[in-house]
C-alpha cells in the first residue's frame, strides 16, 4: 500500500508540474521555434566552397 500511495503522489505532482513547463515552449522567441523551422536552420549554415574537383 505504501509504494502505491507514493507512486500516486508522485504522478499527481508530475501532472501539475508538466503543463506549466509546456506552455513556456509556445513563446515565439524560444529555441523550439527556431530549431523546428527548417528554412531558418538552413539559412544559418553556410556550405563550404570546394576549390578543386572531387577525387575519384
Amino acid at each position: 500500500m505504501g509504494k502505491r500511495c507514493t507512486y500516486l503522489i508522485i504522478m499527481i505532482a508530475i501532472m501539475f508540474a508538466v503543463p506549466p513547463s509546456l506552455s513556456l515552449s509556445a513563446d515565439p522567441n524560444s529555441c523550439v521555434t527556431c530549431h523546428t523551422d527548417g528554412e531558418k536552420m538552413k539559412s544559418l549554415v553556410v556550405p563550404p566552397t570546394i576549390h578543386a574537383e572531387g577525387e575519384g
